[in-house]
């Protein structure tokens, strides 16, 4: 067993460079050793070298571009995260293309990337909130790093969003429970001037309804196959979006999982048939955690959390090279509560959070 430990709490309050400062000085150790960690790993994986693959990554697409036109505020908080930091603004807006870089890694090398997730979300029913969840599966190598961003910002929701050093997001809930899970669809069209799903992430925490966010996933241009659980005290939604578009998969009153290969039928666009095997992984995890959910007798924090912990749904044991860096149930009542794991569900307690108001 491994010995428990806390997910460090980093507070962002005020207007965006106070925030990016704030981010960069209290967790300057960690963000330089993510992105130590994010250098190495591109070096064993990437055939160029790393200033060329940044050019590739960061300057050769429109990424920032998009960022700019639709979040320049989020770009204002990056840079000055970098600044403060220490770590170079090119790398950390890298760092932060976190979906769009295993594709784009994908036209230098073969291989997989091995980091995907299995999300859940399940309307306001018998006397319990509504609830959205998930297993944020990515590579080992960024495990013992995982911090909590207690974001608070002077004109919109206060928001807790899990994340990555240096990353602007990996999910996260709001002050009027808003709750947002995402899961990789390699499958679909991607786009070097589509909106990076990590700024789509905290773009769509600024809402104050499940409705706002759903619009926004439709109104904007996306850069990778990703879909996106959706929740609020009044219901939740799923949807699979892409270059090509926005397509809803679950209806507001219907429970649903949901893995890594798309759900529903309606994409634009050329849609591959596997992404070097992951969908044969992705079908019995979403297998198992569509009984598990459909046969469980009582629906709260400490149920759902012990099915993420199983397998196939929590990942890294038998083989399996995904791995799972934690377990995140939002629930969605009038009093938001995060309930987080510190690393993988096998071997960390959930532990609650409840939402600050701005």
């Amino acid at each position: 067993m491994v010995a428990a430990r806390l997910t460090p709490v980093v507070v962002l309050a005020g207007p965006p460079t106070a925030r990016g400062e704030a981010y960069g000085e209290s967790a300057r150790d960690l963000i330089q050793e993510a992105a130590d960690r994010w250098t190495e790993n591109i070096g064993r994986a990437a055939p160029v070298p790393i200033t060329e693959y940044l050019t590739a990554l960061v300057d050769g697409t429109g990424f920032r571009a998009a960022a700019w036109q639709h979040c320049p505020a989020l770009l204002d908080e990056l840079s000055a995260t970098a600044r403060s930091s220490g770590v170079e603004e090119r790398t950390l807006f890298a760092m932060n293309l976190l979906d769009e870089e295993w594709w784009m890694r994908r036209r230098l090398v073969s291989g997989e990337a091995h980091a995907h997730c299995s999300g859940f979300g399940i309307p306001p029913r018998d006397g319990h909130p509504a609830y959205v969840g998930q297993n944020m599966d990515l590579p080992g190598w960024m495990d013992g790093l995982q911090i909590l961003l207690d974001v608070r910002p002077p004109d919109g929701p206060a928001a807790l969003v899990p994340s990555w050093p240096g990353m602007v997001a990996l999910d996260g809930v709001n002050e009027h429970g808003v709750g947002v899970c995402v899961n990789t669809l390699a499958q679909l069209p991607t786009s070097a001037t589509g909106v990076p799903v990590a700024f789509v992430i905290r773009m769509l925490l600024e809402q104050r309804h499940r409705t706002d966010a759903v619009a926004l996933l439709h109104a904007l241009p996306h850069a990778s196959g990703q879909n996106y659980v959706i929740g609020d005290p009044a219901g939740v939604a799923d949807i699979e979006c892409s270059a090509a578009g926005a397509v809803e998969y679950a209806a507001e009153t219907a429970w649903f999982a949901h893995t890594n290969h798309p759900l529903v039928d309606g994409h634009e666009g050329d849609i591959a048939p596997t992404d070097n095997g992951s969908q044969d992984r992705s079908v019995p995890r979403l297998t198992h955690l569509s009984r598990r959910l459909r046969d469980l007798e009582q629906v709260d924090p400490a149920q759902l959390g012990k099915v993420l912990t199983e397998p196939p749904l929590c990942r890294g044991s038998d083989g399996d090279p995904g791995f799972t860096l934690y377990s995140a149930i939002m629930e969605l009542g009038t009093a938001p509560v995060l309930h987080l794991t510190a690393g993988p569900p096998s071997d960390h307690p959930l532990v609650a959070f409840e939402v600050s108001q701005s």
